[in-house]
């Protein structure tokens, strides 16, 4: 069977078309929440009674599709540990411009604190404080 060069381009036409379109179908993303890369975290104990801790913590919001999203934290007296977590919303675009936007955020903690070292964890970040 002998094939034109005509039909060839319009096979090779249509197969492109076929890539194409399941090509756009596995790359197409939802939006999704992300853990937030954290800089900084620091901590500041308050002059007040009950005792107060502050924890500020800072960091970079990786590209323009990312927002701020929830900040959630936990504390446990009994193993003197407060964990923090920090995530961001993606838009899912494939594309995002490249331009990272630094971002700072204050919790306080209320007292009472049993005396002695914390462990404070912000995402990945940890540091200590002594109460």
């Amino acid at each position: 069977m002998k094939v034109s060069i005509p039909m060839l381009r319009l096979i090779s036409a249509l197969l492109l078309v076929l890539l194409l379109g399941a090509y756009a179908a596995a790359t197409t993303t939802q939006p999704r929440t992300v853990t937030l890369p954290i800089d900084t975290v620091d901590t500041a104990i308050m002059e007040s009674f009950p005792i107060q801790l502050q924890v500020r913590f800072a960091g970079i919001l990786p590209d323009g599709c990312t927002s701020m999203g929830e900040i959630t934290s936990e504390r446990d007296n009994a193993a003197r540990t407060i964990t923090i977590t920090a995530l961001g919303n993606h838009s899912g675009a494939e594309a995002c411009t490249m331009i990272a936007q630094m971002f700072e955020e204050t919790i306080i903690f209320q007292g009472p604190f049993e005396p002695g070292e914390w462990t404070i964890m912000v995402n990945n970040v940890e540091t200590t404080v002594t109460l």
